[in-house]
Protein backbone atom coordinates (compact mmCIF):
# COMPACT_ATOMS: atom_id res chain seq x y z
CA UNK A 1 0.00 0.00 0.00
CA UNK A 2 0.94 3.40 -0.61
CA UNK A 3 -0.20 4.63 2.40
CA UNK A 4 2.68 3.68 4.14
CA UNK A 5 5.95 3.63 4.59
CA UNK A 6 7.97 0.18 2.71
CA UNK A 7 9.54 0.09 5.95
CA UNK A 8 6.90 -1.41 7.61
CA UNK A 9 6.80 -4.69 4.98
CA UNK A 10 10.52 -5.37 6.07
CA UNK A 11 10.85 -9.15 7.09
CA UNK A 12 12.28 -8.77 10.11
CA UNK A 13 8.86 -7.22 11.24
CA UNK A 14 7.02 -10.53 10.33
CA UNK A 15 9.81 -12.82 11.95
CA UNK A 16 9.73 -10.71 15.16
CA UNK A 17 5.39 -11.25 15.58
CA UNK A 18 5.93 -14.94 14.66
CA UNK A 19 8.46 -14.91 17.51
CA UNK A 20 6.40 -13.34 19.60
CA UNK A 21 3.27 -15.70 18.69
CA UNK A 22 4.30 -18.48 17.95
CA UNK A 23 1.24 -20.42 17.59
CA UNK A 24 -0.36 -17.21 15.63
CA UNK A 25 -0.56 -18.53 11.79
CA UNK A 26 0.60 -14.92 10.06
CA UNK A 27 0.76 -15.07 5.53
CA UNK A 28 2.61 -12.69 3.73
CA UNK A 29 0.93 -11.33 1.13
CA UNK A 30 2.91 -11.30 -2.64
CA UNK A 31 5.15 -13.62 -1.10
CA UNK A 32 6.73 -10.75 0.46
CA UNK A 33 7.87 -8.85 -2.66
CA UNK A 34 10.34 -7.06 -2.94
CA UNK A 35 12.32 -9.77 -0.24
CA UNK A 36 11.57 -12.75 -1.37
CA UNK A 37 14.27 -14.66 0.14
CA UNK A 38 14.18 -13.00 2.97
CA UNK A 39 10.53 -13.89 3.33
CA UNK A 40 11.55 -17.22 2.52
CA UNK A 41 14.05 -17.54 5.24
CA UNK A 42 11.67 -16.48 7.45
CA UNK A 43 9.20 -18.75 6.36
CA UNK A 44 12.20 -21.33 6.48
CA UNK A 45 12.02 -20.52 10.02
CA UNK A 46 8.35 -20.41 10.95
CA UNK A 47 5.91 -22.98 10.08
CA UNK A 48 3.03 -20.86 10.65
CA UNK A 49 4.06 -18.74 8.19
CA UNK A 50 2.79 -18.95 4.39
CA UNK A 51 3.41 -16.97 1.50
CA UNK A 52 0.72 -16.00 -0.49
CA UNK A 53 1.08 -15.51 -4.02
CA UNK A 54 -1.23 -12.60 -5.86
CA UNK A 55 -0.50 -9.76 -8.14
CA UNK A 56 2.64 -11.73 -9.37
CA UNK A 57 2.39 -13.16 -12.79
CA UNK A 58 3.44 -16.55 -12.07
CA UNK A 59 5.77 -16.59 -15.64
CA UNK A 60 8.15 -14.71 -14.01
CA UNK A 61 8.28 -16.43 -10.62
CA UNK A 62 10.00 -19.32 -11.93
CA UNK A 63 12.66 -16.87 -14.34
CA UNK A 64 16.09 -16.18 -13.47
CA UNK A 65 17.02 -13.07 -12.38
CA UNK A 66 13.67 -11.72 -11.52
CA UNK A 67 14.63 -11.98 -7.58
CA UNK A 68 12.10 -14.64 -7.27
CA UNK A 69 14.89 -17.19 -7.99
CA UNK A 70 15.52 -18.89 -4.55
CA UNK A 71 11.72 -18.64 -3.53
CA UNK A 72 10.82 -20.35 -6.35
CA UNK A 73 13.34 -22.99 -6.02
CA UNK A 74 12.14 -24.00 -2.74
CA UNK A 75 8.38 -24.07 -3.39
CA UNK A 76 8.93 -27.70 -4.26
CA UNK A 77 10.36 -29.09 -1.42
CA UNK A 78 11.29 -26.54 1.86
CA UNK A 79 8.43 -23.75 1.52
CA UNK A 80 5.70 -26.81 -0.28
CA UNK A 81 3.46 -26.86 2.69
CA UNK A 82 3.67 -22.76 3.16
CA UNK A 83 2.75 -21.60 -0.19
CA UNK A 84 -0.66 -19.65 -0.75
CA UNK A 85 -2.29 -18.78 -4.28
CA UNK A 86 -3.95 -15.43 -4.29
CA UNK A 87 -6.03 -14.36 -7.30
CA UNK A 88 -5.50 -10.14 -6.47
CA UNK A 89 -8.28 -10.23 -9.32
CA UNK A 90 -8.87 -7.97 -11.62
CA UNK A 91 -5.60 -7.13 -11.45
CA UNK A 92 -5.13 -10.68 -13.21
CA UNK A 93 -7.73 -13.39 -13.99
CA UNK A 94 -7.92 -16.75 -12.01
CA UNK A 95 -7.82 -18.49 -15.25
CA UNK A 96 -4.08 -17.21 -16.32
CA UNK A 97 -2.62 -17.34 -13.44
CA UNK A 98 -3.22 -20.81 -12.82
CA UNK A 99 -2.47 -21.46 -16.75
CA UNK A 100 0.67 -19.89 -15.96
CA UNK A 101 1.34 -21.85 -12.36
CA UNK A 102 0.64 -24.94 -14.16
CA UNK A 103 3.70 -23.99 -16.79
CA UNK A 104 6.05 -22.91 -14.09
CA UNK A 105 7.70 -26.47 -14.02
CA UNK A 106 6.65 -26.88 -10.36
CA UNK A 107 5.53 -30.13 -9.54
CA UNK A 108 1.76 -31.60 -9.29
CA UNK A 109 2.38 -32.24 -5.26
CA UNK A 110 3.48 -28.40 -5.34
CA UNK A 111 0.82 -27.14 -7.59
CA UNK A 112 -2.11 -29.13 -5.48
CA UNK A 113 -0.51 -27.50 -2.81
CA UNK A 114 -0.13 -24.06 -3.38
CA UNK A 115 -3.59 -23.43 -5.58
CA UNK A 116 -5.92 -25.81 -2.68
CA UNK A 117 -4.45 -28.02 -0.35
CA UNK A 118 -2.30 -25.56 2.29
CA UNK A 119 -5.20 -22.66 2.02
CA UNK A 120 -7.60 -25.80 3.23
CA UNK A 121 -5.46 -26.98 5.59
CA UNK A 122 -4.38 -23.14 6.76
CA UNK A 123 -8.60 -22.18 6.95
CA UNK A 124 -9.52 -25.55 8.50
CA UNK A 125 -11.86 -26.11 5.04
CA UNK A 126 -10.68 -30.11 5.47
CA UNK A 127 -9.61 -32.31 2.58
CA UNK A 128 -11.14 -31.88 -1.27
CA UNK A 129 -13.54 -34.22 -2.55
Amino acid sequence: SRMHPIRHERPELLDQVACDFPDLRLIACHAGWPWATEFAAVARRHPTVYLEFGAIAPKYVARPGTGWDAMFGMMSNLLQDQILYGSDWPMMSPERAIAEWRQSGLSEASLSALLSANARRLFGLGPEV
